[in-house]
């Protein structure tokens, strides 16, 4: 299987996800993964498009970088048809420091001219043919999907606080620690690449699992 063209330092990046493998993620964490996985997987066996809604509180950190991580992954294990999405039960603005985080990681991250208050950032893992425009959303305002998705809640108050998602199919909680929580400690950027790698390993072997069942019964 051929790969789509990744910037190198994020290319690497994936490659020590797979070398890490599954066994770093403990068994209750994989039943939690398994069922994102097999919604894929049971979208793509109906012929069906793949959405993906991310959702956190503030739309700022996790969901974006859940969203990004997603959107990079489908194309990597070449899964067709993929949506991810992100929004959240507030609108604030993507953080600087998951920003940061991210291009640490190798995405080239460029911010739109004209918007202030909450930027709108154009993320690319390589083709800049499919680039992702990340910004603070609620989770049910446009470009987001309506119907026939997943929404998995990467944060737990969100997940508290939002009982009722409109048109959702699947309710998938997947929870990670707010790195916000170490804004202006020495240990903020530490905890934001942890927060990072640790999404963007376990979606990974989501996404592989997934394309793995999928090539079976093509």
């Amino acid at each position: 299987m051929s790969t789509p063209n990744l910037f190198p330092a994020l290319y690497n990046n994936i490659r020590q996800f797979e070398e890490t493998g599954i066994n770093e993620i403990n068994e209750e964490r994989k039943l939690q993964l398994k069922k994102l996985s097999d919604y894929i997987i049971n979208s793509k066996h109906s012929h069906r498009k793949v959405q993906l809604l991310f959702i956190c509180t503030h739309n700022s950190r996790r969901s974006h970088i859940a969203q990004i991580w997603a959107h990079t992954y489908a194309r990597y294990f070449r899964i067709s048809e993929v949506l991810a999405y992100s929004g959240g039960t507030e609108v604030t603005a993507v953080h600087p420091n998951a920003i940061a985080a991210l291009q640490r990681f190798g995405f080239q991250i460029e911010a739109e001219p004209g918007y202030k208050s909450n930027p709108r950032h154009r993320v690319s893992y390589g083709n800049p043919e499919d680039e992702l425009v990340c910004y603070s959303k609620l989770y049910n305002e446009p470009p987001n999907p309506e119907g026939f998705y997943a929404a998995v809640m990467v944060c737990s108050d969100a997940d508290e606080h939002c009982p009722v998602i409109p048109g959702v199919e699947q309710r998938i909680p997947i929870t990670y620690e707010d790195p916000k929580n170490y804004d202006g400690t020495d240990k903020e950027e530490q905890m934001y690449d942890q927060t990072c790698r640790l999404i963007g390993q376990e979606l990974f072997h989501c996404f592989r699992n997934a394309a793995q069942k999928v090539a079976e019964n093509a």
